[in-house]
């Protein structure tokens, strides 16, 4: 077992610090560059506080944050390593989320995959706003709160909706306008993931797959169904130079985590840590 668990903890390296799952370490995290509400530098004083030795900043399809992040990192002392979690779309299907490590910030592809996202999200949030006031709920990009470099989210929509009184929490902005048509036809988008795992690691990086307990179309959370598709996804990311399985997150049960972890270990992966944190009281999209 303590071989397994060495194993796992050394087999992939990213920006000359090995990823990790223990307790001290949050490799997925928000900043305002994407849907988070805290700045990289707010980021890194609330990692100091939590007494997080080794963060990322894994902003949605963009890497605006990194520079600011390294740098208060390195003057608080905690170790930073750059970070990134790509929207995906696997066999046509079914998304997942791609969390990028220790890749070359300056890379081209890295550059060009982001811009693509940057422009595609940009249409389909004019898109988005103008079905929203069409249902009759009037939003207007002064009322987004949290938006930066042009970013904006469903929830950062529904924050708005909730501010506005139309609705009182994210699940009910869902069910009355983001999951019904129209405006549940309008998507961002996506990456392939076979093809975000080798820009990541063409880029020198190391890809994970994020919160696998939950991605959407394998079947019903914690069934054998599920942990079968899980298993075969992961087995063909892996074949294709995925390095890691995001097995501790916040919102896996502990019994998750430990199926996770031996998915994990029977195909070579190392097990990461992260909190999806987007600010005190922001729950993760």
């Amino acid at each position: 077992m303590a071989f397994c668990l060495m194993k796992r903890r050394m087999a992939k390296e990213a920006g000359g610090i090995l990823l990790r799952d223990d307790p001290d370490v949050d490799l997925h995290i928000h900043s305002n560059n994407s849907d988070g509400t805290f700045s990289p530098s707010q980021i890194v004083d609330w990692a100091k506080e939590k007494g997080l030795s080794f963060i990322s900043i894994t902003d949605h399809d963009g890497i605006g944050g990194l520079e600011e992040g390294a740098r208060a990192a390195r003057a608080a002392g905690i170790d930073f390593v750059n970070g990134i979690e790509m929207s995906t779309e696997y066999r046509g299907s079914v998304e997942l989320h791609i969390l990028g490590y220790g890749f070359d910030a300056e890379n081209v592809e890295i550059l060009r995959v982001c811009d693509i996202m940057r422009r595609s999200r940009f249409e389909r949030n004019e898109k988005l706003l103008a079905a929203v006031r069409a249902e009759g709920f009037d939003i207007k990009d002064e009322d987004i709160p949290a938006a930066n470099a042009g970013y904006i989210s469903k929830p950062q929509i529904a924050r708005a909706m909730i501010a506005k009184g139309y609705v009182k929490d994210i699940p009910e902005a869902f069910e009355r306008v983001f999951d019904r048509p129209p405006v549940c036809l309008l998507k961002k988008k996506k990456t392939d993931a076979l093809e975000a795992i080798r820009i990541i690691t063409g880029a020198g990086g190391t890809a994970v797959l994020a919160h696998p307990m939950r991605i959407k179309n394998i079947g019903k959370r914690g069934t054998e169904e599920m942990y079968g598709h899980l298993e075969r996804i992961v087995a063909e990311l892996a074949s294709h130079g995925m390095g890691g399985l995001e097995c501790c997150y916040a919102q896996h049960t502990e019994e998750e985590m430990r199926c996770t972890r031996a998915i994990a270990e029977r195909h070579g992966l190392i097990s990461t840590r992260g909190s999806d944190f987007h600010g005190p009281g922001v729950t993760a999209d």
